[in-house]
């Protein structure tokens, strides 16, 4: 269902088009909230997201969310501003509601007496789009996330789910091993991690889907998900996030430079003596 925003200091300066919001100069230190009620909140999470853009280096999108209890303090904006970017930027949120309350707090920045005169002195309205925009927010979603673990896949595409996984142990932030029961057929296996394009699903032997395999894609608006037809992958996967591995790689190798520095210098000190 859709919600109408809300304006605490009155929408002079917000520009609202359905689910799209702009600030314009007339909106310094203005803010415009979502309220959320009688929502799901146990063992249940949700994702907000939303594309904005930065027209002005002087100010920035400050974005929250709050629940039931919580006051907009709008000195605190500043604790939550959102980097700039000149072009358009995805931004993307896991929430985990205390409770069936949530606010989302959209702000155009704070900005003290003296830092709005400076702002006001050093604006160049013509450098603006339509000679006033500042902010741009588009495509604000928020939506529940389903995490179903398993679905086998019939051929007549119906689905249900499966009790395959035997086990699954996190390793490390970045490193989780399952151990599946046998299938002999396509079955999608879903991790709710950020989406990232370097994830990998290794079986026992080592064997790895590729990073640009289409068996792995973005799901629930946020998570990684594989969708393996080779039932023959095994029945132990190991999936990690291969980035980190370079890290691990280049960790060891400075440790190993500092240590063989420091060797070097204690033998030339043992050797002067």
């Amino acid at each position: 269902d859709s919600v109408s925003p809300t304006f605490p200091d009155r929408n002079k300066g917000i520009i609202m088009n359905k689910n799209n919001a702009t600030f314009t100069i007339d909106s310094l230190n203005k803010c415009f909230y979502y309220q959320f009620h009688s929502l799901e909140f146990i063992n249940t999470q949700y994702v907000v997201s939303f594309t904005y853009r930065n027209f002005s280096d002087n100010n920035s999108l400050s974005f929250f969310h709050q629940f039931e209890g919580d006051e907009i303090l709008k000195y605190g904006t500043k604790d939550f501003t959102l980097t700039n970017f000149r072009y358009p930027n995805k931004f993307t949120r896991l929430i985990t509601p205390k409770n069936g309350e949530i606010r989302l707090v959209f702000c155009n920045g704070y900005l003290s007496l003296r830092e709005v005169g400076t702002f006001e002195r050093q604006l160049l309205p013509e450098l603006l789009p339509e000679r006033k925009n500042l902010i741009e927010v588009s495509n604000i979603t928020f939506h529940k996330v389903s995490y179903p673990n398993i679905v086998l896949y019939k051929k007549q595409k119906e689905v249900k789910d499966q009790n395959t996984v035997k086990s699954f142990k996190k390793i490390d932030p970045v490193t989780y091993e399952a151990n599946m029961s046998s299938l002999g057929q396509p079955v999608s296996l879903m991790m709710r991690e950020s989406f990232g394009k370097y994830w990998r699903v290794c079986d026992e032997n080592n064997k790895c889907l590729s990073f640009d395999d289409p068996a792995h894609f973005a799901t629930g608006g946020f998570a990684n998900a594989w969708y393996l037809k080779d039932a023959s992958i095994g029945n132990k996967l190991t999936l990690y996030y291969y980035p980190q591995r370079w890290y691990e790689v280049g960790t060891i190798i400075t440790l190993g430079s500092i240590l063989i520095i420091i060797g070097g210098i204690c033998i030339r000190l043992f050797i002067r003596k």
